[in-house]
């Protein structure tokens, strides 16, 4: 079905016309782009509504007992993610068109979205491990050139982003090696599922850390938070819609439905590192003041959910983690987007200088405040359902402690938005700043922030916002839609472990004691938010006592110097291992070189003072190595 080759292949196209049209001419390139993805969204959805499954392979491109193949193919899970991934390109392209219109080089942001959007459809829908690698890669090196559109130290961010993801790409490449040598096939649909013992197991280990870096989590996801504040703000709306968490969690879903069959082990591998990343990244978010980086640590702990309910392994868990893959696009995007209008017209993100903007900017108030109930999985909203699903799975497998550490993330997570909603959309204008403590330093004065008279986004950053919120209260109450449409063909198709499928969409309106508990978890979160707003008479500072508590001062100081920083510390290790080198190693071998070099001028000094130009001194010396050699001569023999 060659549609599916024009799928990937038109984007690309319309990505590199649009890079080459001149800087000085106006509109076209953000029409093109318009235009581009608007067709991609029209062909996505054609395919996701007309075409139930299909297939293209080029037999030509066979390379033998390699099983490498150019091998595409359209079902349920990558069907849906080609409409998400075309639908949120499209509506960056039409949000960008206001914020990027003096940048510089937005010409190659409008390309580089489109080239994104082709090699997310190819990744998805690659059959072939090796195919899917060469898109992967792209993605790898566009989120590289995305991020150094942003400010002038966004190189350094864009580095970290590259040797991050590279070496957790490179990680996942070798348990794609194993996965074939296990298997004898890099065709997807070819690999017979393995139980995660033995080879089987480093195998999935491997990919692990590949997906899930691809998608966020812990420990790689340290480039994020860093690239919300240097890079363009529609590449982080992007972000979560094709590249960070429908291509990474895609592939943790195929990895654990489709390759492996998880043992007991591996199970509490996964659910832990999920339950890691949705914890700590939370608690960092909690504690910041500027509205796009808590943002970047929530799209961090939100992955979390998504890996602990595939690791769960069982039908409800692993259905609420692709579905809560969904919701958090949506929810995440809209969020950004409201960051980037907020910027926009305020001039600034920082929220000790926000307040009031409810009255100046409704639709991107009432946009907030629909993502923010959506993201800490308040009803009747998506997130709300995608977690229940995540919490009964977890309580399924019998570790309750994965179930309690999610519903205290989700506490989390609300008090973050209601420091983050009451701060920038309640009460009153901010514009000069007064003293407030940040982060345990003593309170100083804010220097003024250079707001204009702020007015409500124009057309085409509030529309794209409006339609994503839209959908997460769409999503939410008629939560039919995605399950069936997506969630239960999805997880019935997979087979073992889960023929016994439950009806999910009846499941989703069901009140048990886990909804009760996860109801009282938020409702903690309001009661700390109020007292600590009245406690300290401002909602950006109502949580700072957590960063003041003893034990939690501690971690967080050290958080705040990158302790936890996988890349930071990476470089502090090749500085000291380099000044080790150069104080012990050089200055030795400087030392020998030179010694050596001493030695033989003072050899060749004496030498030369032994040439006193008289003829017996050297029949002497020539007689001297005469018996030298006799001596040399008998010993031998």
């Amino acid at each position: 079905m060659t549609v599916l080759l024009w799928v990937i292949l038109l984007p690309i196209l319309y990505g590199i016309g649009v890079f080459l049209i001149p800087k000085k001419v106006k509109y076209v390139r953000e029409l093109i782009t318009i235009i581009g993805s608007g067709i991609s969204l029209a062909v996505a959805i054609w395919l996701l509504t007309s075409v139930k499954e299909a297939s293209l392979t080029f037999g030509w491109f066979n390379w033998g007992q390699l099983d490498i193949n150019f091998d595409l193919r359209l079902y349920a899970f990558s069907r849906f993610i080609l409409v998400a991934a075309a639908g949120f390109a499209f509506l960056v392209a039409l949000y960008s068109w206001k914020p990027l219109s003096t940048h510089p080089r937005a010409r190659e942001f409008y390309a580089y979205l489109l080239v994104t959007l082709g090699a997310t459809s190819g990744a998805v829908l690659a059959n072939n491990f090796v195919l899917m690698i060469v898109f992967w890669e792209t993605l790898l090196i566009t989120t590289y050139l995305f991020i150094t559109l942003g400010k002038n130290g966004a190189y350094r961010t864009a580095s970290k982003s590259l040797i991050l993801l590279g070496i957790s790409d490179f990680v996942m490449i070798l348990g794609i090696g194993l996965l074939w040598y296990l298997t004898g096939t890099m065709t997807m649909t070819r690999v017979t599922p393995q139980t995660t013992t033995g080879l089987a197991g480093v195998a999935f280990v491997l990919m692990l850390v590949g997906a899930s870096a691809k998608a966020g989590a812990m420990p790689f996801h340290t480039w994020i938070p860093d690239a919300a504040i240097d890079a363009p703000l529609p590449f982080m709306a992007f972000l979560p819609g094709a590249l960070e968490k429908l291509l990474g969690i895609y592939l943790l879903g195929r990895i654990g439905l489709d390759f492996f069959r998880l043992d007991h082990s591996m199970q509490i591998v996964t659910m832990t590192l999920g339950a890691a990343t949705i914890i700590f990244p939370v608690f960092a978010a909690l504690v910041q003041k500027d509205y796009k980086k808590l943002l970047a640590f929530h799209a961090v702990s939100q992955v979390g959910y998504m890996v602990l309910g595939i690791g769960t392994n069982v039908a409800l868990g692993v259905a609420g983690g692709i579905w809560h893959m969904l919701n958090n696009s949506m929810y995440k995007s809209a969020l950004f987007l409201t960051g980037g209008s907020v910027e926009t017209q305020a001039g600034t993100t920082d929220l000790r200088r926000l307040g009031g903007l409810r009255r100046a900017m409704p639709i991107t108030a009432l946009c907030a405040f629909i993502a923010a109930v959506s993201i800490s999985g308040i009803p009747p909203f998506n997130g709300y359902f995608s977690k229940e699903f995540i919490y009964h799975g977890a309580k399924e497998t019998g570790m309750w402690i994965f179930v309690i550490v999610a519903m205290l993330g989700s506490t989390l997570t609300l008090l973050s938005f209601l420091k983050l909603t009451f701060s920038t959309y309640m009460g009153e204008n901010r514009d000069q700043g007064t003293g407030v403590r940040e982060q345990g330093s003593a309170p100083r004065p804010l220097p003024p922030s250079p707001r204009p008279q702020v007015r409500e986004a124009p057309w085409t950053m509030t529309v794209p916002m409006l339609i994503i919120a839209a959908g997460c209260v769409l999503f939410g109450v008629y939560n039919p839609l995605p399950i069936r449409l997506f969630i239960q063909p999805l997880i019935s198709a997979a087979g073992a472990p889960f023929e016994e499928t439950v009806e999910l969409t009846h499941h989703a309106w069901q009140v048990t004691g886990v909804t009760i508990l996860a109801m009282c978890f938020l409702l903690l979160a309001v009661v700390v938010f109020v007292l600590g707003r009245r406690r300290t008479g401002r909602a950006v500072t109502a949580v700072d006592f957590i960063h003041d508590a003893p034990v939690l001062r501690t971690l967080f100081g050290w958080s705040e110097k990158r302790y936890f920083d996988l890349y930071e510390q990476g470089v502090r290790f090749l500085r000291w291992f380099s000044n080790v080198v150069f104080r012990y190693v050089e200055r030795v071998s400087d030392w020998i070189v030179e010694g050596v070099a001493r030695l033989g001028v003072l050899i060749g000094e004496q030498i030369r003072k032994a040439h006193t130009g008289l003829l017996a001194m050297y029949l002497s010396w020539l007689i001297a190595g005469l018996l030298l050699l006799l001596l040399i001569a008998g010993g031998v023999s």
